[in-house]
């Protein structure tokens, strides 16, 4: 019995640069032709040529400046606390996907979810003037309106709570020293979650 190999090989992506050099290289080779066709003096050939080489590799530069921006901006709106953007979130704007079955939030990408009565009293005791509300000692042995009683730090839903925060961009530069700095009053975060 013959076998055969059933493997593809995946075709290499081309990138934007690639197709902007391509062009580039294919219309002032064209316009090129033209000229020498039509007779046009070599010293104005070259420089028509060279525009014409110039304007595709200009355009896909300035695209991509504007690429490289848009994922700048939520980096800097984290660092500075402010939405430069206008999208109503500091830092990424990432949705919250209520589950239909429950009453509960989940972060896209993300298999954990906490309950939304649970995480509207979390967020409505924060307090950014004395930034306050979220540090673990805070948390440990509440009971939340769901009746769940937090037990540690390290798990649900005090893990959820603070990974909602950080993922909706109200607190920033959180770690095992730091407990970060809450950037969003308690109403702004609630308004960004749409709860």
């Amino acid at each position: 019995m013959k076998r055969y190999d059933a493997t593809t090989e995946m075709p290499r992506h081309v990138t934007v640069s690639e197709h902007a050099i391509g062009a580039s290289a294919g219309l002032a080779a064209f316009i090129g032709a033209v000229c020498v066709i039509g007779g046009v003096h070599m010293d104005i050939a070259w420089k028509i040529v060279a525009a014409v080489f110039v304007v595709p590799v200009a355009i896909a530069g300035a695209g991509a400046l504007v690429r490289v921006v848009e994922f700048a901006i939520p980096s800097v709106e984290r660092r500075v606390g402010f939405d430069i953007n206008g999208d109503g979130a500091v830092g990424e704007n990432i949705r919250l996907i209520p589950v239909h079955h429950r009453d509960n939030v989940s972060m896209s990408g993300s298999d954990s979810s906490i309950d939304a009565e649970d995480l509207r009293y979390m967020i409505e005791r924060l307090d950014m003037d004395k930034q306050t509300g979220w540090a673990t000692r805070e948390w440990i042995g509440e009971t939340l309106p769901s009746g769940r009683m937090i037990a540690n730090a390290e798990a649900a839903p005090y893990v959820e709570f603070i990974e909602v925060l950080e993922r909706c961009g109200a607190l920033c530069d959180r770690s095992e020293r730091s407990k970060g700095t809450l950037r969003m009053a308690p109403e702004q975060i609630l308004a960004v979650l749409r709860l």
